[in-house]
């Protein structure tokens, strides 16, 4: 029997404009699947908005489904995104706790001005500063307690948090709320032989060839994880090919690295990839819509008569904002690894790696909270200098606010020539920018890692904890 003719409408619609009535239509009746992202984001939003985005998910009843690679994913991830949000009430109180002694060096340099001007001036007057109650001591008990009202805020924000990693007396509420949600609405694994063809067809023929998704994670730690958005999408599209639904698929991700979606050649995003679109229906039948959560809500609204207010869907997109401003939008094999680290043994480990760098460590702050994590004298430059350095456990992207804080320690340790941020995940670019405008440096993950490998041996690195062997050679 003769081959119908390929005809281009039909065998490469994908390449075509998605027009708004097969949107509208899977938003109505498809199939709505998030990714792990999203319900991790569950975890980033405050109260209000959280309220909302579940109400629109539980009212989708028995269109919401999960593959099985999303609710690992969300399972494997869910602990380090709980601490990384910690990390922020740390950062906040000591931002709050540094500012006053900020205020006070900008005053004194302002006061000194005047003094320089009585000496040009040479004046006969007598004009003390304690006198006149702008000596330091005068200025540090003006301003003491001043942003009190905001320490207290930020405790009463900590003790509102929804759980805690190292309280196991606190449940975790949204957990069991997102479990609840999913109830029979999570799919199957793959069995071993299924895992394994699916694997080994994404590291050896689709990723050399860029073909979406997931190419762009070819580099982590081991195939398996490196597969994971493959894994992911064939869970999909199976199950997409067993359920009624021949209304469209809409996944949402915050993903958007470029073997999901497809940009203008500036940077901004205009569609999925249309290689994705065509996959979904040569092999489901069934059209595919790619969506971020802010665009999913936006469309809730719309087709869905859902109520989101626009205060819920602009902290949403400002999250994503954050986020795809990171020079990578997921962190490598390494950084995963390195997330298991808590804070004493990362800052320890980091310690260990600057000292076999040849950096000698110097006395701190008094007051741990006040001051840098690290203080240390750079010895391998021609004149040893002294340098502050931060160590984040944010797996994802570092923020210029962290920048704007270690610029302000500076400000307050005397001598200092520069400062290093370490972080274990990615650095937004208004970071780098930020810090490309001083003398602060930035290590982000893969670099450290790159560092451990080159520093310490595998031994060393194992006294911290964790799969050394896996993390770091």
């Amino acid at each position: 029997m003769a081959r119908e003719p390929i005809d281009l409408h039909s065998a490469f619609a994908a390449w075509s404009t998605q027009k708004e009535e097969a949107r509208q239509r899977a938003f109505q009746a498809g199939l709505i699947v998030p990714d792990a992202n999203i319900l991790l984001a569950f975890y980033e939003v405050g109260t209000t908005a959280r309220e909302e985005v579940f109400s629109v998910f539980e009212a989708l009843g028995s269109r919401l489904w999960v593959p099985h690679q999303v609710a690992l994913e969300f399972s494997r991830n869910r602990k380090r995104v709980v601490i990384e949000r910690l990390s922020r009430f740390k950062d906040a109180r000591r931002s709050l706790k540094a500012a006053t002694g900020e205020a006070i060096d900008f005053l004194e340099a302002a006061i000194d001005q005047v003094l320089k001007l009585r000496d040009r001036n040479r004046t006969a007057r007598e004009w003390n500063l304690s006198s006149v109650e702008l000596d330091r001591e005068s200025l540090e008990k003006r301003l003491d307690g001043v942003l009190a009202a905001a320490l207290i805020e930020l405790d009463l924000l900590e003790k509102e948090h929804d759980t805690h990693p190292s309280r196991p007396d606190r449940a975790d509420e949204i957990f069991d709320r997102i479990s609840t949600m999913l109830s029979g609405k999570i799919g199957d694994a793959f069995e071993v032989a299924d895992l394994r063809a699916i694997v080994e067809e994404a590291v050896s023929f689709r990723y050399p060839n860029q073909i979406p998704p997931g190419y762009r994670d070819a580099k982590k730690e081991n195939a398996v994880r490196a597969a994971g958005d493959y894994i992911l999408w064939r869970q999909l599209i199976s199950h997409a090919r067993t359920v009624d639904m021949s209304a469209g698929v809409v996944l949402i991700t915050s993903d958007v690295k470029p073997d999901w979606w497809l940009d203008d050649g500036k940077g901004r995003i205009v569609g999925p990839r249309p290689e994705l679109v065509q996959e979904m229906r040569d092999l489901a039948g069934v059209d595919l819509v790619l969506t971020s959560l802010s665009d999913f809500l936006d469309g809730a609204s719309s087709y869905l008569a859902a109520r989101v207010s626009s205060e819920t869907v602009q902290q949403v997109r400002a999250a994503e904002d954050e986020a795809s401003s990171s020079s990578d939008g997921e962190p490598d094999g390494s950084i995963l690894e390195l997330s298991v680290l808590g804070w004493r043994e990362l800052e320890d480990l980091v310690r260990t790696l600057f000292l076999a760098m040849g950096y000698s460590e110097m006395e701190g702050h008094p007051n741990p909270s006040m001051g840098p994590d690290l203080v240390l004298r750079d010895e391998n430059a021609l004149f040893p200098t002294k340098v502050i350095v931060e160590v984040k456990r944010y797996a994802h992207s570092l923020p210029s606010s962290a920048v704007q804080q270690v610029l302000g320690m500076m400000m307050q340790e005397p001598d200092v020539s520069g400062a290093i941020i370490v972080t274990i995940g990615t650095v937004t670019n208004q970071a780098k920018a930020l810090a490309s405008k001083s003398s602060v440096r930035l290590i982000d993950g893969a670099e450290l890692a790159k560092l451990l490998r080159a520093h310490l041996s595998i031994d060393a690195v194992a006294a911290y904890g964790g799969d050394s062997d896996k993390r770091f050679s």
